[in-house]
């Protein structure tokens, strides 16, 4: 009855491997299935093809590090500041259509900078431009529906004239089309603006914003408010709404306060963006570096290529050296690094030569575990035990090395993960994704070949095994 149990579950196994390996290299299976389907006639349904997310050195593009100017800023406030920075940027190159940035803060005695990676642009020039320099905050008040109306109508001639390939310019008012059709600027701006805190309301306990301005900026807002009451105060940042509260009453002493349906995170998120905006905290670049695509792709290449002859050698080692047990531990391989790409795919997590490089290493993991089981159970087979004694002996004698030495492992891969950069992060997480997957493949897997291959067929042959 075991025997079966376990041959089931090997075919489970090689199923999963034939799955992965499609999810994991789809076009070679789409390509077969459109020549069979063209000699048979049958159509195959199609594999999905899920390209990797490729990091900055293996796609290409642009590494900018940037300082904030913190001087004026009270230390306990400077680390909130930096996290609105980067939301305001990450916006920023999300609205330009960057596909997947990278921007990070790093924090080190009086240094506070943000590391900025966007990957596929290679215009230095179009990168600045987008990330730009300190946000602009200003608030906007609603227009009346006759200049709405204006509006419209000159981006509706506007519209026209380039279908019809018309000169724009000569549309009476034309740059009113470039403009905000529902609100309108006003004198308040981050200038006026004091801060920004988080709070909560007394009866619902919902979160609320809470807004500051100064002398100056309280007459503004005052005035502004006085002949808004009943309509919405637009919030921008970036030429971008972040709120338009309704304005209840006027309002006096340069206070108020912006409620609605926020979450926490929703709120803090607006209250950092906020003090960004209005705090005076220029950035300046102070290093960056380009990566060409081709000098990237041709990394990958490189990586790849070692990765498959190291893949070779170590498999005519393990078949010289250990035998049909050493074939158990090729399948458990193949196992393990066609799980470890297709999470990779699955999950997103962005490529770099960096985890490439913890990839390679966690295969090493894997291999020098199997090892060390395979070398126990050769051990009990020399003192003469049953096969089956042998396999239970192995993982036992085994597993208190592999346990002590994959922790190990574990703990300073976590070290870098928190305390790294994102270079040593990469690094961090796919050697760690790897190690649970090699102590997996190690204790189950490989045993589960062994149980099924050398207990069920090969018992009479000890001297083939090991």
């Amino acid at each position: 009855m075991k025997r079966v149990f376990y041959a089931l579950i090997t075919f489970f196994i090689f199923g999963l491997i034939i799955l992965g390996g499609i999810f994991v290299y789809p076009q070679k299976y789409n390509q077969l299935a459109d020549q069979l389907a063209s000699k048979i006639g049958f159509k195959f349904p199609k594999a999905v093809e899920k390209d990797y997310k490729l990091g900055l050195d293996l796609q290409g593009g642009i590494h900018f590090v940037y300082e904030a100017d913190m001087s004026q800023i009270p230390e306990n406030e400077r680390k909130d500041i930096l996290e609105g920075l980067k939301d305001v940027i990450e916006k920023r190159v999300n609205f330009f259509g960057v596909t997947e940035p990278s921007i990070q803060t790093q924090t080190g005695g009086d240094k506070y900078r943000l590391i900025i990676e966007l990957p596929g642009i290679l215009d230095v020039t179009q990168a600045q431009n987008i990330i730009g320099k300190t946000p602009f905050l200003e608030f906007r008040e609603p227009r009346d529906e006759q200049e709405i109306q204006k509006i419209i109508e000159i981006k509706e001639k506007i519209r026209e004239a380039l279908q019809n390939n018309e000169d724009i310019t000569k549309i009476e008012n034309f740059s009113l089309a470039f403009e905000d059709p529902y609100f309108k600027p006003t004198e308040l701006t981050g200038k006026y603006f004091k801060k920004a805190t988080l709070a909560f309301d007394n009866t619902a306990g919902k979160p609320i914003i809470l807004i500051q301005f100064n002398d100056e900026g309280a007459k503004i807002f005052e005035g502004i408010t006085e002949k808004n009451v009943g309509k919405p105060l637009a919030i921008y940042i970036d030429n971008q709404l972040l709120s338009a509260p309704i304005v209840q009453q006027k309002i006096t002493g340069g206070s108020a306060q912006i409620t609605g349906n926020f979450t926490i995170e929703e709120a803090k998120e607006l209250v950092r963006n906020l003090n960004a905006g209005a705090l005076p905290v220029p950035i300046k670049l102070v290093s960056q570096g380009k990566v060409e695509a081709g000098l990237g792709q041709e990394s990958l290449q490189k990586s790849v290529e070692a990765g498959l002859w190291t893949f070779l050698i170590i498999s005519i080692i393990l078949l010289v050296v250990y035998r049909f047990s050493g074939f158990t531990i090729i399948l458990t391989l193949v196992f393990f690094i066609i799980s470890l790409l297709a999470i990779i795919k699955l999950s997103g997590i962005t490529l770099t030569l960096a985890s490439i490089g913890g990839i390679i290493l966690s295969i090493g993991m894997a291999v020098d575990a199997n090892i060390l089981i395979v070398s126990r159970i050769k051990e009990e087979l020399m003192e003469g035990k049953s096969i089956n004694v042998a396999i239970i002996e192995g993982f036992r004698r085994a597993m208190p090395a592999i346990r002590d030495a994959n922790i190990t492992t574990l703990l300073t891969a976590g070290i870098m993960f928190f305390i790294g950069t994102s270079f040593l992060r990469g690094f961090a997480i796919t050697l760690s994704l790897g190690i649970i997957l090699s102590l997996i493949n190690a204790l189950i897997v490989q045993k589960v070949f062994l149980k099924t291959f050398i207990c069920s067929f090969l018992e009479k042959h000890r001297r083939i095994i090991v």
